[in-house]
């Protein structure tokens, strides 16, 4: 048996980005909001910053006032029935397959909501909001390896950022940088 780790942005789920539709929306410069983001992205994902305490950050910042949740309002991800096949087809041969994933609560719940399948096929979920880590640093991969009682040889990750498989590879988990072709992730995943 072997652990496959899957990423879910722009591999299970795809057209997930937000921002410039909350840019859009709220009449700002995608650039600067964007730059911003970037500058609090690690303790949203990590689970240390609060959504609404952003929202109040964007709210002091850039003169706007928010009455709902831009970060669920504006996500409106597709699911990858392709990948998703390929996890079942796993599971099915008796590997062991889990979520590896930076994220954070909106965007989860989200994930729970509309795509149940997700929780359902998966035998672990690791988000980095419940963790408390993220990728690419290490302590994600090892947190998981620890968790699931694989050794980084025995374990697979697919994932859409090549920081992130530096990060995996680094540990010596066989690792796949995903950019929409399916036919070679079936490949590399001995399908």
């Amino acid at each position: 048996m072997h652990l496959y780790i899957f990423d879910i942005g722009e591999v299970l789920l795809m057209k997930i980005r937000t921002i410039r539709q909350i840019a859009e929306y709220y009449h700002l410069d995608y650039r600067k909001l964007r730059e911003d983001y970037f500058l609090y992205e690690k303790p949203l994902m990590e689970g240390y910053l609060a959504p609404w305490d952003y929202y109040h950050h964007l709210e002091v910042k850039f003169g706007i006032s928010f009455h709902s949740d831009p970060f669920k309002r504006f996500f409106s991800p597709e699911l990858n029935r392709n990948v998703l096949s390929f996890a079942s087809a796993l599971k099915k041969r008796g590997e062991r397959i889990v979520i590896g994933s930076n994220t954070f609560s909106p965007h989860w719940e989200i994930i729970f909501q509309r795509y149940r399948e997700i929780p359902l096929l998966f035998d672990e979920l690791y988000a980095s909001h419940e963790i408390h880590r993220v990728k690419p640093d290490v302590c994600f991969f090892e947190y998981i390896l620890e968790r699931e009682g694989f050794e980084s040889g025995d374990s697979f990750f697919i994932d859409d950022r090549k920081e992130n498989i530096d990060g995996s590879s680094s540990l010596g988990i066989t690792s796949y940088e995903y950019h929409g072709d399916d036919e070679e992730l079936e490949v590399f995943l001995q399908l």
